[in-house]
């Protein structure tokens, strides 16, 4: 039996690793943490946090593309997150 799945998405993904700095854009005085996207759109990213962000956090996210020596600002919702490693490790989709 095949199973079709629907797919969502309207932008292909691109694999990439980029450092990202981000903050939630609703708390001011949190620290700007650093991490490294897993792949990117013309619509979102995923990255590798450390900490869990609630769904729909709004985020102040920074992204460093190395051909151009400037950081990319943008602002975005986190969409989904997923657990990798118990407690210590999450991959988050955040939409812009």
């Amino acid at each position: 039996m095949e199973w079709e799945i629907e797919e969502k998405r309207h932008f292909a993904r691109l694999p990439v690793s980029l450092t990202v700095k981000y903050k939630q854009s609703t708390d001011p005085g949190k620290a700007v943490r650093e991490t490294v996207s897993k792949d990117i759109s013309r619509s979102g990213i995923m990255l590798s946090i450390a900490e869990p962000l609630p769904i729909s956090a709004k985020l102040d996210l920074e992204i460093i593309f190395p051909k151009i020596n400037l950081p990319v600002s943008v602002k975005g919702n986190v969409v989904w997150i997923d657990e990798i490693s118990e407690g210590k490790l999450y991959n988050i989709g955040v939409s812009f």
